[in-house]
């Protein structure tokens, strides 16, 4: 898979909620960083780590979520720096104002969870 995905995340950094499909799914489960060596990470030699492990980023999630009518699944996700931002894209990542408020709740408020700073977000994986 490589879909585009609208990812809510918490002041934290962990995903609370993705837009799939036009559908809405909530986190349902703890979700788990998946690393990978970090992109400035250059060994002197080829797959040469020496002592130790090479430096670690969190290159994306995985979670499980499920939507409003139950339908759960498990998500594998990456942010997506090669697509610009979503501000280029509009506000849900993919073009479109995705037709639901996404900055505030009844009372005016912000809601807890925020999206991830204009990043894009790709769907890598899902699992049924």
């Amino acid at each position: 898979m490589n879909e585009p995905v609208t990812v809510w995340t918490s002041e934290a950094g962990s995903p609370v909620r993705v837009m799939w499909r036009s559908r809405r799914f909530r986190v349902s489960d703890t979700p788990t960083a998946l690393v990978g060596t970090s992109d400035w990470w250059k060994p002197f030699e080829p797959y040469s780590y020496g002592i130790g492990h090479p430096p670690l980023d969190i290159a994306g999630w995985r979670f499980q979520a499920t939507a409003d009518d139950g339908e759960t699944h498990v998500f594998d996700v990456s942010q997506d720096d090669s697509m610009g931002t979503e501000s280029s894209m509009g506000t849900d990542g993919m073009g479109t104002d995705g037709g639901e408020n996404r900055g505030g709740n009844a009372d005016g408020g912000r809601d807890p969870e925020s999206r991830s700073a204009g990043r894009l977000w790709r769907l890598v994986r899902i699992f049924d």
